[in-house]
């Protein structure tokens, strides 16, 4: 419990959403530690500093969708209106998150706004492996994460994206729901799945980008 209160005091002015389970801005970008692990929920700066690149890494580097360390997770993820997203990112998230909060440590999680791709994994958190708000589909867990997040405003396409899969998402997070509330979390062979459909096409061939998210 003392751990627990001293992290959210360090903390300050995030979004505590959940016990031990906070969202907020680029401002917050920090280095995570055995007390708080760091999901960084942005392509840039976080992704790209770490791996030393600009503009987009080669799609068949190792580290393309997501970079892991012992206590930050860095996801190569944008916010565009289109659904230009993968399976493998959301699950490599679940699977990070659950380790570190089951230990009992605290998880910060920003994007750069901290309106959309942060609430969004948190969102997926409380629903998924917490199972605090409704996980029957992303329109019942949305309508229960707005009385945590008042603030909460998600990009078009990460919304659509999350509507068309979540029971993907169920299910190959091996998160079931008979499952236990503190039960761990089984991650099965994530299959590709990127959601590109003539509006998305639209949106690549304007921004002269590849539908991969970046």
């Amino acid at each position: 419990m003392t751990q627990s209160i001293g992290i959210s005091r360090e903390l300050g002015n995030m979004l505590q959403v959940h016990e031990r389970l906070f969202i907020a801005d680029e401002g917050s970008c920090r280095l995570g530690s055995a007390q708080l692990a760091v999901v960084h929920a942005c392509k840039s700066p976080c992704h790209q500093r770490v791996l030393r690149y600009k503009g987009s890494l080669p799609p068949n580097h190792p580290n393309y969708l997501v970079l892991r360390h012992s206590y930050d997770l860095y996801l190569n993820i944008i916010d565009p209106p289109v659904p230009l997203f993968r399976i493998e990112t959301f699950l490599s998230f679940l699977t990070f998150a659950a380790e570190h909060y089951d230990r009992g440590a605290s998880l910060l999680i920003h994007c750069n706004q901290g309106e959309s791709r942060a609430p969004t994994l948190a969102l997926l958190f409380l629903s998924k492996h917490l199972r605090t708000i409704p996980d029957d589909s992303f329109g019942a867990a949305q309508a229960a994460f707005a009385d945590l997040c008042p603030g909460y405003r998600p990009g078009k396409g990460i919304q659509q994206f999350l509507q068309e899969n979540w029971g993907s998402i169920l299910t190959e997070s091996g998160v079931h729901p008979g499952a236990a509330p503190d039960g761990p979390l089984r991650v099965d062979a994530p299959r590709p799945q990127v959601s590109a459909g003539p509006e998305a096409r639209t949106w690549v061939r304007r921004n002269g980008a590849r539908p991969k998210p970046e």
